[in-house]
């Protein structure tokens, strides 16, 4: 899939906890594909500590398959992929952010960022008691949000200022057109492509109507209501990515 979308010029960018990089050629596969960037999103370099997020997850397993498509890149003398090292910080793991940028960079890997974390899943958005507040970091600078200090629930912007429904649509597996990716089992669908054509769907008379209702009260719309744009502190990359390293002066930010 990745191959196909690479013959037709797009740009492909991908998250993957590590685990599927059992064999040398399984990384030289994805090299091989022309794959942009691959995100390891690994949120501890302890084991102790990586699974208490990654429940059942091997931090050994992972930095081998970290080790292996940087070993993968190299024999292909290939540009691509930016190899980047992702650490969510949070209560468990923050005592290991003094130690990230030796850690990754002695694995090779193009880029470090250290990203803030959203302890809300769907429908908590209001709540003072949802389940992820036991994982908001203690340091201020690695929390994603500003909260009131009277009840401490998190400080609602009066416009949202995400862009999506305008220029980011969600190709799910099935055919299904999605407003966005934090909608990944298709409560909120737009269209279908096994019905209508992508361009028929997103400037269509039913998509104008979602937009035009987003601008004038979005807090209307459930999924964007609850989502991070909606309070202050997470509304664009610059405040949800709280610290990046680069290591090869040659590669941007994916």
């Amino acid at each position: 899939m990745i191959t196909y979308a690479k013959k037709q010029d797009i740009k492909i960018v991908s998250s993957t906890n590590g685990h599927v990089f059992a064999k040398q050629s399984q990384a030289e596969q994805l090299v091989n594909s022309g794959i942009d960037s691959i995100i390891f999103a690994v949120d501890g370099i302890s084991q102790k500590t990586y699974e208490r997020y990654r429940t059942s997850g091997k931090l050994k397993t992972v930095l081998a398959a970290i080790k292996r498509v940087v070993a993968a890149k190299r024999s292909l003398d290939s540009t691509t992929p930016l190899i980047h090292f992702r650490f969510v910080a949070m209560r468990h793991n923050e005592h290991e952010i003094h130690k990230l940028k030796e850690f990754a960079q002695l694995l090779g890997v193009d880029a470090l960022s250290i990203k803030t974390l959203n302890p809300y899943d769907q429908g908590e958005c209001h709540s003072t008691k949802a389940d992820g507040l036991e994982f908001i970091p203690e340091n201020p600078r690695y929390q994603r949000f500003e909260y009131n200090p009277k009840d401490g629930s998190r400080i609602c912007l009066k416009r949202n200022p995400c862009k999506r429904l305008w220029n980011n649509p969600v190709l799910l597996w099935d055919g299904k057109l999605s407003p966005c990716d934090f909608d990944p089992h298709d409560n909120y669908p737009l269209g279908d492509l096994n019905q209508q054509s992508f361009r028929e769907i997103w400037w269509g008379t039913s998509v104008a109507q979602v937009r035009h209702l987003f601008q004038k009260d979005y807090q209307k719309l459930n999924l964007c209501a609850g989502c991070t744009y909606a309070f202050k502190g997470g509304s664009c990359a610059t405040e949800t990515i709280a610290k990046v390293h680069f290591f090869n002066n040659s590669v941007k930010y994916q």
